[in-house]
């Protein structure tokens, strides 16, 4: 019975600490999570969980123009970005969270195989998702955060900008870190997921424009 009290407690308190900063179905993303979760699995280690709450795809003219990162004798390269306190980031490891890459990338992906509010997801992988886009046609994101992906350089150009397709998912990212008992030091934040498609060769898919 003590272990019930402390659970219905510890709920209780989860939804008084969030219930001023976020949304109704940021609300519904963490209730869900709880009922369908036990909190004995955090037990003695830290866990990381991405909520998922709105999916939407952003095609190309709907992007920003932006400097890839170049190195001398080295391909130029983009990586996934995440929307995180107003700001694009590519990190969340030197956040107020401090959740690696590898914690977020695994996280993810866990998220969207336990997929259930887009139906157009059509299959996922550690390290890259495939969504439909219309009635033909689909896409493959990646789902790595810390990975370069490498683009296929445009001869014609010496210095240029890109601009590429996002599946941008917004949700809640939490930190679970187990104390005691039934006891848990939680952050979570809110953020979007910026994920860029790839090719069947691991080279991200975007459009190139000469700036010289």
């Amino acid at each position: 019975m003590s272990f019930i009290n402390n659970l219905i407690f510890f709920s209780v308190f989860i939804v008084i600490n969030f219930v001023l900063s976020i949304k109704a179905e940021d609300c519904d993303a963490m209730s869900n999570f709880f009922l369908e979760k036990n909190l004995i699995m955090f037990n003695a280690e830290e866990s990381v969980v991405f909520l998922p709450t709105l999916f939407n795809y952003n095609k190309f003219r709907e992007a920003e123009w932006k400097t890839p990162t170049c190195v001398e004798g080295e391909d130029c390269y983009i990586r996934n970005e995440i929307s995180f306190n107003s700001k694009r980031v590519q990190s969340l490891s030197k956040t107020n969270l401090a959740i690696s890459d590898e914690e977020l990338s695994k996280a993810v992906y866990k998220s969207l195989v336990d997929n259930k509010l887009s139906s157009d997801v059509l299959s996922v992988s550690p390290d890259r998702y495939t969504v439909r886009t219309n009635a033909r046609n689909s896409i493959a994101f990646s789902l790595e955060y810390g990975v370069r992906y490498n683009i296929l350089k445009n001869n014609n150009c010496i210095n240029f900008m890109v601009r590429n397709k996002e599946s941008a998912i917004s949700g809640l990212i939490c930190k679970f870190m187990y104390t005691t008992g039934v006891r848990y030091n939680i952050k979570c934040e809110k953020v979007k997921l910026l994920l860029i498609p790839i090719d069947e060769n691991g080279y991200a898919q975007c459009e190139t424009i000469c700036t010289d």
